[in-house]
């Protein structure tokens, strides 16, 4: 990081995985995804993976089709300041945070070694 800011690639790859947890915490194929989009399989893949950019309109149209906003899509960061997950923990007592952190810490690492063992799922046969 410089000055603060990602760089481009970092900035691509987070929005890669950003789009594949999305994807697949909903339940849907990139064959469902690509329907959606009007694309084919193979640019949600590429997308997915980091080897192909994403043109704004297709931002919006991810946005929708994963029911996100389009400025969280993008970057990561609630651009509204709090959707009802800020607001609940706002409400939350210094140690009810910590144990919430240390609750998420726990579901991203299994989010994590769930894909390690599924990556292979998405990715074409050749």
């Amino acid at each position: 990081m410089t000055g603060g800011t990602m760089s481009l690639v970092a900035e691509e790859r987070a929005l890669a995985a950003r789009l594949r947890r999305l994807r697949k915490s909903a339940g849907l194929s990139q064959e469902e995804v690509a329907a959606a989009m009007g694309q084919v399989r193979s640019v949600v893949s590429a997308i997915e993976n980091g080897r192909r950019k994403v043109s704004g309109s297709e931002v919006r149209r991810l946005a929708r089709i994963y029911e996100v906003d389009a400025g969280w899509l993008l970057t990561g960061e609630d651009p509204g300041g709090g959707g009802p997950l800020a607001k609940a923990v706002r409400q939350l007592s210094l140690e009810e945070v910590r144990e919430l952190v240390r609750y998420a810490e726990f579901l991203a690492a299994k989010v994590v070694k769930a894909g390690e063992q599924h990556e292979d799922s998405d990715q074409p046969r050749g």
